[in-house]
């Protein structure tokens, strides 16, 4: 035993040290040169599961480690222990009943004077519940913590060592897929967060299994998803692709009685190229998953350079129009409808163009897609029934000649809005209800035919005139004729620019001609270009035209002027 302050220590020194040994909460052992163990504290007999009467003179050094951990302390600890006085590092102690305890462990050898081995004194910390903790704090690092799959960290870590691998070269078949709910926050809003999170866990049990054990699924929050395949060719991604589909929407998960499902949009984005990057893949499949959730979800889109710059032309126009609508940017034209006896002007229909500040003016095959996409059409179809609505306002208090207003409104439009702007002008201003009539595309109102007939009847009840837009293109127009509370029917131009030689289309323009004026309706013919089909037009009877011949569409104050100064 060493000395204390240059002094030998005494009996009761060594029982001082002999009593903190066996107090001590951690391993003490020592053995001699040939590995035989020489004393065992108590701490040490509590780690390894002996009884405190054992004899630990029939204990090998040997015997206290498993075997990778035994070749670790004779390879590496015991001879850094001789040359440095001692070593430590993570090892393990191996119990009587076999389970394997990890520790931090510290090494200190003593020699005789020939150099040889004299006695290892072994001194452990049980670190088994600090690694339970550290590897909790790892695995929470890696996954979510809800459904148990990777995370947005850990799946950008293992695409970008996907990257690494490539060593710069080209890399063919990777694939990131990424998920996303359609409508998850119904869920949520009408069954509550508890019921949502329980189908995210059960679904993405279902994805685990329907992925093959070198795809990589991960949430990235929320109700999304990504799925990243390391090797794969264009058809096994669709085929992939299509059947992550189906599992999503065959899915349910039962809460409280009530069946939970949904369907999912999804982005599929090549990961290829020697400047490929994690940030740039996430931004293609999130570009490509946008555009299936934008054609109406249940669905996948693939990525290209051209789908990237329709996506880009597309949020341009939606700031385009977001500051016309803002900043007063709609302008308006108009064409006359005609009565065919006559000629005389019996409406105008407004068009709708958009006047960007530096003067360019666009029409609405331009920007109405991208209107309706993104939800603006109903604004829009507001400010246009504003200004009809102020028009004819004008035209009374200044006297000018009174004519027909008619404004197109999109099907999306079929809500309280507009029925309250008709209902508080009329109560306001004194607005003549007949002098407007509210044209409904017939697409949109077959579609929907219960929702559009209440619609129009309310409108009608105000006074207003209805007409139903583009007839003859929806499949049950004549069906839905009968059904829908209208004052005109307007064929659509295809019908009547062929007239003349086509006995199909005549053949069609009679039948909604004739039935339309049974049901005590008036029609306008459409697309009027030419003396022939006006001819046609008048000997099947139509009341109105509209089109080229006529007149085309000309900015409404010009119009207005026009007609002001004929009055006079």
């Amino acid at each position: 035993m060493s000395t204390i302050k240059g002094r030998q220590p005494t009996a009761d020194d060594e029982n001082c040290f002999a009593s903190i040994l066996e107090a001590v909460p951690d391993f003490v052992a020592s053995a001699d040169g040939q590995g035989r163990v020489l004393y065992l504290n108590p701490a040490a007999r509590r780690m390894l599961h002996l009884s405190d009467d054992m004899d630990v003179a029939k204990l090998g050094i040997a015997a206290l480690h498993p075997a990778w951990a035994l070749a670790r302390l004779i390879n590496e600890a015991i001879p850094h222990a001789i040359r440095h006085g001692r070593w430590e590092g993570e090892s393990a102690l191996l119990a009587a009943d076999g389970v394997e305890v990890s520790v931090w462990q510290i090494v200190l050898a003593t020699c005789h004077q020939n150099g040889q081995l004299a006695t290892t004194s072994i001194i452990a910390q049980d670190v088994r519940e600090r690694k339970k903790v550290e590897e909790a704090l790892r695995w929470a690092a890696d996954h979510d913590s809800l459904t148990g799959v990777y995370n947005r960290r850990r799946l950008t870590e293992e695409i970008e060592r996907w990257i690494a691998g490539w060593g710069g070269q080209r890399a063919e078949g990777a694939v990131l897929l990424l998920i996303d709910l359609d409508d998850f926050k119904s869920i949520n809003d009408t069954l509550g967060h508890e019921a949502g999170d329980l189908h995210l866990m059960r679904l993405s049990s279902a994805l685990r299994r329907l992925l093959s054990s070198e795809a990589i699924l991960a949430r990235l929050g929320g109700d999304e998803f990504a799925v990243f395949l390391p090797q794969s060719n264009l058809q096994q991604v669709s085929s992939t692709a299509q059947r992550l589909l189906d599992v999503i929407r065959k899915h349910r998960t039962t809460v409280d009685g009530f069946d939970v499902s949904t369907t999912a949009s999804i982005g599929s984005a090549p990961l290829s190229g020697p400047q490929a990057d994690t940030a740039s893949l996430l931004s293609h499949a999130d570009i490509a998953m946008y555009e299936a959730k934008s054609n109406g979800g249940d669905t996948y889109a693939v990525f290209s350079p051209a789908l990237a710059r329709m996506v880009q032309d597309r949020a341009t126009w939606k700031r385009r129009l977001r500051r016309a609508l803002d900043d007063g940017l709609f302008e308006l034209h108009a064409q006359p409808i005609v009565h065919l006896a006559d000629g005389a002007v019996h409406a105008l229909e407004l068009l709708t163009r958009v006047r960007d500040p530096d003067g360019a003016l666009f029409y609405p095959g331009e920007w109405l897609s991208i209107a309706e996409r993104f939800n603006l059409i109903r604004e829009i179809d507001h400010v246009v029934m504003k200004r009809a609505i102020d028009i004819l306002g004008d035209a009374r208090v200044s006297g000018r000649p009174a004519v027909n207003i008619c404004v197109n409104v999109s099907g999306a439009s079929l809500d309280e809005g507009l029925i309250e702007i008709v209902r508080g002008a009329a109560a306001r201003d004194g607005l003549i209800p007949e002098r407007l009539c509210v044209e409904l595309p017939d697409v949109a109102a077959i579609a929907h035919v219960e929702t559009a007939s209440a619609y129009l009847q309310k409108l009608k009840d105000l006074g207003c005139l209805v007409a139903l837009d583009d007839f003859g293109i929806g499949f049950n127009s004549l069906d839905g004729l009968k059904r829908l509370p209208s004052d005109y029917v307007k064929i659509e131009g295809r019908f009547t620019r062929s007239l003349h030689n086509n006995a199909s289309d005549k053949i069609m323009a009679k039948a909604i001609i004739d039935v339309a004026h049974a049901l005590g309706k008036r029609v306008v013919a459409e697309g009027v270009e030419d003396e022939r089909a006006l001819n046609v037009l008048k000997d099947l009877g139509a009341d109105y035209g509209q089109g080229f011949l006529f007149a085309r569409p000309q900015p409404l104050d010009d119009i207005l002027a026009t007609m002001q100064a004929k009055a006079a």
